[in-house]
């Protein structure tokens, strides 16, 4: 029959270059990831101390830890997507428009 026009991602190649990617920047990625990591360190010593286990304060951890993951996320795809200088210098420091949408 026909000849098959499909084209062929080349998927070796871009986990390569991800990896890559991550491996280059692995500095500005700890630089610019330290703060949210220190604040997810702190709640979870926190959530397992006896004077917060049981009271109202788990729910207010609970939401800073959960913002401190998806300022991670946020800040690490921007530099891997987007190059190291699309990332402040410390990392993402407070709630934008960009982390809800």
């Amino acid at each position: 029959m026909g000849k098959d026009n499909r084209f062929k991602i080349p998927v070796l190649k871009i986990i390569t270059n991800i990896f890559s990617t991550i491996w280059l920047s692995k500095i500005d990625l700890i630089k610019k990831t330290f703060i949210p990591v220190l604040f997810i360190v702190a709640i979870g010593y926190l959530e397992n101390s006896e004077l917060v286990s049981s009271s109202p304060l788990m729910l207010i951890f609970f939401l800073i830890g959960f913002a401190s993951y998806v300022l991670i996320a946020v800040t690490i795809h921007r530099i891997v997507i987007l190059g190291s200088d699309s990332a402040p210098k410390f990392g993402i420091q407070a709630w934008t428009s960009r982390e809800t949408r």
